[in-house]
This record gives C-alpha cells, sequence and structure tokens, in this order.
C-alpha cells in the first residue's frame, strides 16, 4: 500500500506542561457521576407477602402445586433442560377477545407501550441501568384468550424477575417521549407489498371473507 504522509504538530509536551495539567485538575471541585434512578431499589414500598394455603403433588409429572392467600395458584415444575435459569408463566383468562372492538385495535400495541416506558419512576433507560449485570427480565402481554406476565431470571436473580413483575402490574410508567420515539421507528420500517402469483387456468378467485369477520378475527393490512 502507498505510504501515510503524517502531519507535523510540532513537539510533543513536555513532563512540565502534563504535570501542569494533572496539577489545575485535582485542584477542581468535581462531582461525581450520578447514574439517576439506577442505584435506588426497584421495588419501594415491599407488599406484604402471601402465604402457601393448601399444597398438593402430582408424582407421575414431578409437579408441585401451591394455592396462595391472595387466590393465585402456583404450579412448579423442576426441570434440569438448562441449569441456572428459572422460566415464569403467569396466565388469566380474558384477553383481547374480551374487549371492543375500538379497544382490541388499541390492546395489539398495549405491552409494548407498556414495556417502552418502563417502570415505576424508571425510565426504560433507567431500568437497563439498574438491571447491568442482572439475569432478569419480565414482559406483560395480552392474547387472544388469555393475559400472560412473562419471567426469566437465574436462581440469584429470581427476586429481582419477581420485582419486575409485581411492577408491570402495579406501577407501568407513561412515558411520552418513549412513545414519540417508538412511533417514529414504526415510519421507518419498511412496507411489503404481497406477492402475487399469475393465475392459473384452474385457478378461481378466493372470496374475501375478513370484512365479515370479528375484529379480533380480521387480518391485519
Amino acid at each position: 500500500g502507498q505510504d501515510q504522509q503524517w502531519e507535523d504538530h510540532g513537539d510533543p509536551p513536555g513532563s512540565g506542561q502534563l504535570l501542569a495539567v494533572f496539577d489545575s485538575v485535582s485542584r477542581r471541585d468535581l462531582t461525581a457521576y450520578s447514574d439517576g434512578n439506577a442505584s435506588r431499589p426497584l421495588v419501594e414500598r415491599v407488599p406484604r407477602a402471601a402465604t402457601v394455603v393448601s399444597t398438593s403433588t402430582v408424582p407421575e409429572v414431578g409437579v408441585t402445586r401451591w394455592t396462595l392467600s391472595n387466590g393465585v395458584r402456583v404450579i412448579l415444575k423442576p426441570t434440569d433442560f438448562k441449569a441456572d435459569e428459572v422460566l415464569i408463566l403467569g396466565t388469566s383468562p380474558g384477553g383481547a377477545s374480551m374487549l371492543s372492538p375500538a379497544e382490541f385495535a388499541k390492546a395489539r400495541e398495549a405491552t409494548t407501550l407498556v414495556t417502552e416506558g418502563g417502570i415505576g419512576s424508571f425510565s426504560q433507560v433507567d431500568l437497563q441501568k439498574a438491571l447491568a449485570g442482572k439475569a432478569a427480565t419480565a414482559s406483560p402481554g395480552i392474547g387472544e384468550l388469555t393475559e400472560t406476565m412473562f419471567g426469566r431470571a437465574s436462581p440469584k436473580d429470581l427476586e429481582t424477575a419477581f420485582q419486575l413483575m409485581y411492577l408491570y402490574f402495579t406501577a407501568p410508567r407513561a412515558d411520552t417521549t418513549a412513545v414519540v420515539a417508538w412511533k417514529q421507528r414504526v415510519r421507518r420500517w419498511p412496507t411489503r407489498a404481497p406477492r402475487s402469483r399469475p393465475p392459473t387456468p384452474v385457478s378461481q378467485p378466493r372470496k374475501d371473507n375478513s370484512k365479515t369477520l370479528e375484529p379480533q378475527r380480521r387480518p391485519q393490512r
């Protein structure tokens, strides 16, 4: 390749000049870096713990069932699929099928906007800082027939995953700035027109029944 041509910026600073810079910095009143909410606890007020009111087992499949005092039913299944990981899936009946047509359109993006806004006093950015070094996540969801809450964590960070789920239930955070940023990203997504195949002698046009379906059953366009 060709030889690089270096610009001549003069002689490098001497030791006296460098020491003078260090001395001037040491005399300044420097403020320690603050990471905002990242160092605060996720849950400021710990809720009252529920108690186990009944226990049963299904030995054939290695399942333990607990009923808690708050009405939650827990099914515990130890596995050896992956070491150092706990998966949590909470469900309740209902989902988008219970909504009106106007509400259903909003429900399609509801959980996305909830997670974009953060939780409690933590913005999404502050939340990522607070979770740095921890293996814990949680995400809410709305299905057609159920509402869901998914969690994943290492055993040592399991409490953090439960805290995240608790805050998504009790303290979702509305963040106008995050919503605007999300809308801008959506507008930049490429749109693809559906591919069409040339008709064949034996093909017949298919009737579009989507307009007669309930809004929850209509395909997205």
